[in-house]
C-alpha cells in the first residue's frame, strides 16, 4: 500500500477510534506507540495521521503529550481542479493518487495553450479551492501564465509544473542534472566525440558547456543543435539521422532531449539504415520521461524523473498553500521545488571500443594495446567500470538475474595482512563487501581482523600452506542451478610466461560442459608484439603486480586496483575477471571444478564467483 494510502487509513481509523472511546475534549490520548498498537497501523502511519489532527486544530502537543482539542468531526476533503492536457500520458496517476489522498479532483483538459488559459480565467471563482496547472511547456506558449497570476492574486492558490518566474509555486525537473549524467556516463564509457540536441534554451547550451569542460571534452562544447523540435516527426528524425550520418560521423556519445511524443524507434532504425548502429557505433542517451524508453529496441538509456514522486509532491504543495489560505487568509511567498531525474541504465549505450572497452566479447578477438603505454591512471581507474555485453543486459533485465556463488567454506587466506594473498603483500585496496566490476556484483569476502578470510588460494610450487592448513590443488565448488554465464574475480602471482598453471571445469548431471584453461601472460622481453603473443598463446590472466605488463583479453579483463599503501609513490595493483559462456544454458550446472597445478610457481588466488541466471521464459 502506498504510504498516502496508509497515513489515511490510519486517520480514518484514529478518528473512529475518538469516537467510539467516548474521549472527550481536554482528554489525554494514548501515546502513538500504544495507539498504533491498538489501531493496527504502522507507527509511521499514525505518526503522520496524528500531525494531520495537530495541524488541522483537532489534537493539541503539549511537550510528548498529545489532548483532544475539541469535538471530533469527519474531515472535508480537500477540493482542487486540475487543468490538462487532453492527451496527458500522467492523467491517470493525478487521478489515482488523488484518490488516495482523498482529494476531490476536477479535471478540465486542453488542446491549445489558448484553450488552457481559457479555462484558468473561467476558474477565477469563489468555491475554487486549489489548482494544478500542467500547462504547454514549449517556449513561446507561456499565454496561459498571466491566467494562473491572476488566480494567485485572488488568492487562489496554483502550483504549475511548468516553472515560469518566480511568481507561482511550481515543480520543476532539473534537465541540467540530467545533461550532467549523460555527459558523466559517456565520458566513463570512454567516448571522446559527444553531441547535444535539445531544445533552444541558453541555460541547457551553458550546462552542456560546463560539463564538456569539466570531463575534459572541449572538441563537444559547441556540437549543439536545438532544432529538431523533441524529435517528434519524421522529418526531424530523418533530420538528425542525416546529420549524424553526415557532419557528426565522427561523434560516438549522444545526448538527446526528448519528450513522449519523440520518434525513437523510428530514429534508431534510420541511423541503422545509414551506417550508425546504437550502440556498436553510436551510444544513445536519452534526458527525459517517454514510455517508448523501454520498449525500443535495443532500450535507451536515460535520466528520467520519477513522475509518482513528482505528482505527489504536486498535491503537497497545493495543500499546503490551501491550509495556509484556510487558517490566515493569505497566501504563502511561491515555492519552487526540483524533482532530480535518476539514471536508468539500458542497452543504448556501451563503452567505446578502443578506449573504454579495449576488446570485443566473441572468441578469437585480439587483446589489445599494454596498460602501461596509456595516456593516464585515469584511464586504467575507468577500466573497472566496463561492462561485459552479456552482464550488461542481465542488470537491465528482470531482477535478479545474478547470484552469488559461497565461496566462504573454501576461503583460506586473508587480503588485507602480510602472509596472506598470493604471497608477502596483502591485497590493501579491495575492501570486502559488494563491489560491481565490469558490470558483475561480485561479493568480496574478508574482513578486518586476520582471521577473516577473503581469498580461495591454491597450491603451487611457491605457495604451499595457508590458515596452517596445506593448500587445496583441486576444489569442488557447488553451484546446482541452471546459468547462462560464470564470471569469476581472480588474480595470479609469480606467473611464468605462457604457461598453463590451472583450469576451471563447469560440470553438469553428464559431464563436463566446458572447461577453461587459466594461462598467464607473464613478463615478456618485448612488448612490441604482446597482443600477437598473448592471442598465440590463448593467455587469459597476468600477474597481480603492477611491473608486468596488463592488457585485456577475449572473455578476461583486467581490474586496476590503485594500491593505498604509506609510500611515496601510488601504483596499481591487477586482478582480472573471467567470462564463461554456457554453451548448454538449458542443462543444470552441478558444480565447479577447479585444478591448479602444484609443480609450477604460478599461485591462483580465486576471490569471488557470480553466476548470471537464464532470463525467464
Amino acid at each position: 500500500m502506498a504510504t498516502a494510502q496508509l497515513a489515511t487509513e490510519a486517520t480514518k481509523r484514529l478518528t473512529d477510534w475518538i469516537v467510539a472511546a467516548h474521549v472527550k475534549a481536554g482528554d489525554r490520548l494514548p501515546s502513538e506507540r500504544s495507539l498504533a498498537r491498538t489501531l493496527d497501523v504502522s507507527l509511521y502511519a499514525l505518526n503522520r495521521a496524528m500531525a494531520l489532527c495537530i495541524a488541522e486544530g483537532r489534537v493539541e502537543r503539549q511537550g510528548y503529550k498529545n489532548f483532544l482539542a475539541g469535538a471530533v468531526r469527519v474531515p472535508v476533503r480537500p477540493a482542487c481542479h486540475l487543468v490538462v492536457s487532453r492527451r496527458s500520458e500522467y492523467l491517470a496517476a493525478y487521478r489515482r493518487i488523488a484518490r488516495d489522498r482523498q482529494i476531490d479532483l476536477t479535471v478540465h483538459t486542453w488542446e491549445s495553450t489558448e484553450e488552457a488559459a481559457a479555462l484558468l480565467y473561467q476558474l477565477d471563482r469563489s468555491g475554487v479551492g486549489g489548482v494544478i496547472c500542467d500547462p504547454p511547456s514549449a517556449p513561446g506558449q507561456e499565454s496561459w501564465v498571466p491566467a494562473a497570476r491572476q488566480l494567485a492574486k485572488h488568492g487562489i492558490p496554483v502550483v504549475s509544473n511548468s516553472r515560469v518566474g518566480d511568481e507561482l509555486s511550481s515543480i520543476t525537473g532539473s534537465v541540467e542534472h540530467g545533461i550532467e549524467l549523460g555527459v558523466k556516463h559517456l565520458t566513463g564509457l570512454g567516448h571522446q566525440e559527444l553531441a547535444l540536441v535539445c531544445e533552444d534554451d541558453s541555460a541547457v547550451r551553458a550546462c552542456w558547456r560546463r560539463c564538456c569542460a569539466d570531463n575534459q571534452r572541449e572538441s563537444s562544447n559547441d556540437r549543439i543543435r536545438h532544432d529538431f523540435s523533441w524529435l517528434s516527426s519524421r522529418s526531424d528524425v530523418d533530420a538528425l539521422s542525416d546529420v549524424l550520418a553526415g557532419e557528426w560521423r565522427a561523434v560516438t556519445g549522444l545526448v538527446v532531449r526528448i519528450s513522449h511524443r519523440s520518434e525513437l524507434q523510428r530514429l534508431l532504425g534510420e541511423l541503422a539504415r545509414k551506417g550508425r548502429r546504437v550502440p556498436d557505433g553510436l551510444s544513445i542517451f536519452a534526458v527525459g520521461n517517454a514510455p517508448s524508453l523501454q520498449t525500443v529496441q535495443p532500450r535507451i538509456t536515460s535520466a528520467s524523473i520519477d513522475m509518482t514522486l513528482w505528482i505527489e509532491m504536486t498535491f503537497d504543495l497545493l495543500q499546503r498553500e490551501m491550509r495556509m489560505i484556510e487558517r490566515v487568509g493569505v497566501l504563502p511567498p511561491p515555492a519552487v521545488l526540483q524533482v532530480m531525474p535518476r539514471l536508468q541504465l539500458r542497452e543504448s549505450t556501451a563503452a567505446r571500443a578502443g578506449v573504454a572497452r579495449p576488446v570485443a566479447d566473441t572468441v578469437g578477438s585480439e587483446p589489445v594495446t599494454p596498460a602501461g603505454v596509456r595516456e593516464s591512471l585515469a584511464d586504467l581507474e575507468q577500466a573497472i567500470r566496463r561492462p561485459y555485453s552479456l552482464a550488461a543486459k542481465a542488470s537491465l533485465a528482470e531482477r535478479p538475474r545474478f547470484a552469488s556463488v559461497d565461496l566462504r567454506p573454501f576461503a583460506n587466506r586473508p587480503l588485507r595482512f602480510r602472509r596472506g594473498w598470493l604471497g608477502d603483500l596483502p591485497l590493501l585496496s579491495l575492501p570486502s563487501g559488494k563491489r560491481e566490476i565490469h558490470g558483475v556484483p561480485f561479493e568480496i569476502l574478508g574482513g578486518s581482523k586476520r582471521t577473516d578470510m577473503g581469498a580461495v588460494v591454491f597450491r603451487s610450487a611457491i605457495n604451499q600452506t595457508g590458515n596452517a592448513r596445506t593448500l587445496p590443488g583441486k576444489l569442488c565448488i557447488p553451484i546446482g542451478v541452471h546459468v547462462e554465464a560464470v564470471y569469476i574475480l581472480h588474480g595470479c602471482g609469480y606467473a611464468k610466461p605462457l604457461e598453463p598453471f590451472a583450469r576451471y571445469t563447469f560440470h553438469g548431471a553428464k559431464g563436463p560442459l566446458g572447461t577453461v584453461p587459466l594461462v598467464g601472460l607473464g613478463r615478456q622481453k618485448n612488448d612490441e608484439h604482446l597482443a600477437e603473443t598473448a592471442a598465440a598463446a590463448n593467455a587469459n590472466i597476468q600477474d597481480w603486480w603492477s611491473d608486468f605488463p596488463h592488457v585485456d583479453f577475449p572473455h578476461s579483463r583486467m581490474v586496476p586496483l590503485l594500491d593505498d599503501g604509506d609510500g611515496p609513490v601510488k601504483r596499481h595493483v591487477f586482478l582480472y575477471t573471467l567470462e564463461w559462456i554456457n554453451p548448454f544454458p538449458k542443462r543444470l550446472v552441478t558444480h565447479l571444478e577447479i585444478t591448479a597445478d602444484p609443480t609450477v610457481p604460478t599461485t591462483l588466488g580465486m576471490l569471488a564467483v557470480t553466476i548470471v541466471k537464464p532470463r525467464k521464459g
